[in-house]
């Protein structure tokens, strides 16, 4: 096992990490998680040769939402080396989240579209701009162009969701010949 892909802030995070050239119960390791805006230590504790990590949620609700890279640097008699590395997404603390966007940007701009579509006297869709062009200066035409790649888009974010939840892809037709 390794560093999760997600953490959410506000809960405890613990994880082990197994390094077969670095055993724990030689090498001491701690985590250096960074990303542009701050970085702190997780320090790894040995659970016989693996890298076990608890940090309580009192600490973890410090750090803000976004994607980290870290690295666990290991170290034994003054020889130090990267033993692995990787990224995580920290995601918001529920406990004290206000309104969240979760839609991704093409659902975002699909909506603004659709909005402006259906009345064109919807000034927040009209102000909106799309790749540095303002959406008031786009013909109707370009709109539904560009309505419609985003709408592909969506179809395809929706199917990915649908397989990574375990569903069967919507894209994907079965066939069965009876042979009777």
């Amino acid at each position: 096992m390794t560093v999760p892909t997600q953490l959410t802030a506000g809960n405890t995070w613990t994880w082990t990490h197994t390094l077969a050239d670095y055993p724990a119960s030689t090498w001491t390791g701690t985590y250096y998680v960074q990303n542009a805006e701050q970085s702190f230590e997780v320090a790894a504790t040995p659970a016989g040769d693996d890298f076990s990590v608890s940090v309580a949620a009192s600490a973890t609700g410090l750090h803000p939402p976004g994607k980290y890279r870290w690295v666990l640097l290991v170290s034994v008699a003054g020889v130090r080396r990267t033993a692995d590395s990787g990224e995580v997404e920290i995601l918001v603390d529920p406990a004290y989240a206000t309104a969240v966007d979760f839609r991704t940007t093409a659902r975002k701009r699909y909506e603004m579209i659709d909005a402006y579509l259906a009345d064109a006297n919807n000034l927040a869709a009209a102000s909106y701009s799309i790749g540095g062009r303002s959406l008031s200066r786009w013909s109707r035409t370009e709109l539904i162009s560009e309505w419609s790649r985003l709408k592909q888009e969506l179809q395809s974010e929706d199917a990915a969701a649908r397989v990574a939840k375990g569903l069967a892809n919507p894209r994907r037709l079965y066939v069965r010949f009876d042979r009777s």
